[in-house]
């Protein structure tokens, strides 16, 4: 596979997930069982499945972004999962931009933004449109920082516009140094 950058929750937080995730189809299937439920009310089933379904997707949910774009999939384990059906959304070079503070990232970067609630389906972007809400979320996620080092490296520095282009160079320089001269601290800002 071409070079690529893996987005997925921190390590942390996908370990949290995972036992949650555990944990609820134990006690739901162990501790309560469906004729229970329903016996309680009816709709207590129904919100165990979509907060166990929630969790797993939570888990089990990576961005990978390539030279071509992004792209959502599921990972179980270490492999990437086999569907490729899903296409990349490709770059949006006028508008690639990082803002927020580590850990709190976010981006506009990509031709349409998938993040549809509350708001309702993909939504294209420009330069002159632009909203916060539209922007791609990166909260939490690990190797954000090994992504800007990947954006500086491989996107072209002349589709972007300048103010974006210093940014995303300083940050990766930044990080760069970081890697190369503490990689203990470096591995624990990118994943942990």
């Amino acid at each position: 596979m071409e070079k690529h950058v893996v987005l997925s929750l921190r390590l942390g937080l996908r370990l949290f997930h995972g036992a949650a995730f555990l944990y609820g189809f134990y006690f739901f299937s162990a501790v309560l069982n469906i004729v229970e439920m329903f016996q309680f009310h009816w709709f207590l089933p129904f919100a165990a499945l979509a907060c166990m379904t929630f969790i797993f997707f939570s888990a089990c949910s990576i961005y990978v972004v390539t030279k071509d774009g992004i792209r959502w999939q599921l990972m179980f384990g270490p492999a990437l999962s086999p569907s490729k059906r899903r296409k990349f959304t490709p770059w949006n070079y006028e508008i690639l931009q990082v803002r927020g503070v580590f850990p709190f990232y976010y981006m506009f970067a990509f031709l349409r933004q998938d993040n549809p609630y509350p708001y309702g389906g993909d939504y294209d972007l420009s330069p002159d449109n632009i909203p916060y809400r539209r922007s791609i979320a990166f909260f939490f996620c690990r190797n954000f920082l090994d992504l800007i080092i990947f954006i500086d490296e491989n996107i072209p520095y002349e589709k972007m516009k300048p103010e974006y282009r210093d940014r995303i160079w300083q940050l990766a320089d930044k990080y760069r140094r970081l890697k190369k001269n503490h990689q203990i601290i470096y591995w624990i800002l990118n994943n942990v």
